[in-house]
């Protein structure tokens, strides 16, 4: 079985990532487009690197190149999009306890206080954090705007 290295498939993420910034500065004024599209084509290109040396060190340690997805980095990778797509609907706080508690589950946390707790600790910390300190406006969540909270 051949097993697509992990630092390709962050750098396979992070690409896709990167493109979406890159579009959606697009949306902003052309005078505030100029340095975040600089950061994001740098970082672009630092990404190709990344993943182009984990393909040849892969590639180097069997003749066959390497190319079937590890199962548990696959699931966590689809657990990471399905909490940046439920921030918009659930908003940030829920969301992000709500992605701790399944992605410690799955990762085979047990104990229930540290399962709920640790997630909501540092989605607080964090919301506070944003908030208060760096003054950053977090997503509400349309759910919560509808049901009046």
């Amino acid at each position: 079985m051949r097993i697509i290295p992990a630092d390709a498939l962050i750098a396979i993420v992070l690409f896709i990532g990167e493109i979406k910034l890159w579009l959606d500065a697009a949306d902003t004024p052309p005078q505030a487009q100029f340095y975040p599209r600089i950061l994001l084509g740098c970082a672009a290109v630092l990404t190709m690197v990344i993943f182009f040396q984990a393909m040849r060190k892969a590639r180097q340690k069997s003749d066959k190149p390497p190319f079937v997805l590890n199962r548990q980095v696959a699931v966590l990778t689809v657990i990471i999009f399905a909490h940046i797509l439920s921030i918009e609907y659930l908003g940030y706080l829920l969301a992000t306890i709500i992605f701790g508690i399944v992605a410690m589950a799955y990762l085979g946390m047990r104990n229930k206080p540290v399962l709920i707790g640790v997630p909501a600790l540092v989605a607080v910390a964090l919301y506070v954090l944003f908030t208060n300190l760096l003054f950053v406006s977090l997503p509400p969540g349309t759910l919560l705007e509808f049901l009046g909270l």
